[in-house]
């Protein structure tokens, strides 16, 4: 019987040696994810002057290489959930998020002109008219952003 128990043990500690060898832990996973946003919010164009910080990647192992998760993302001292999808091949680690997922970048800036203006004199129906216009053409242009790169970002999946 303590034979039994023994191999029993032994079984588990040599599966859990080979499945912790399979790939990178979700913690490491986890903090090469949050690292790579970061430098993303730092250096590109579309994200560098807002001053986005990563905070946490909390990720999910779905199936062989792919993972689901959260990212943290904070924005004037607040933070935003961005839903993530991630795929690791032990060598390569590439995430996206869908359309849409930074909208609240939008919204923060749009608030702000709209605080802005109400500070100012009142806009007359022309005024007011361009300003509509004006905020549904940025809107239609971080819409278009975010559709490129999803779109770019499948094209790198599926070419791998």
């Amino acid at each position: 019987m303590v034979g039994m128990k023994f191999i029993g043990i032994l079984s588990l500690l040599v599966v859990s040696l080979f499945m912790s060898g399979c790939g990178p832990s979700i913690d490491a996973l986890s903090e090469t994810v949050r690292n790579s946003m970061q430098q993303q919010f730092d250096t590109n164009e579309q994200f560098k002057s807002y001053g986005l910080k990563a905070e946490k990647v909390t990720l999910i192992h779905e199936q062989d290489k792919k993972y689901k998760g959260a990212a943290s993302v904070v924005l004037n001292g607040k933070a935003h959930e961005v839903i993530i999808s991630v795929t690791a091949d032990g060598n390569n680690v590439i995430w996206e998020a869908p359309p849409g997922s930074f909208m609240f970048i939008a919204q923060i800036e749009m608030q702000k002109i709209l605080n802005s203006s109400q500070e100012d004199v009142s806009l007359t129906q022309a005024e007011q008219a361009e300003f509509d216009r004006q905020v549904a053409v940025e809107m239609e242009k971080i819409r278009e952003q975010a559709k490129i790169e999803y779109e770019k970002n499948m094209k790198e999946l599926m070419g791998k």
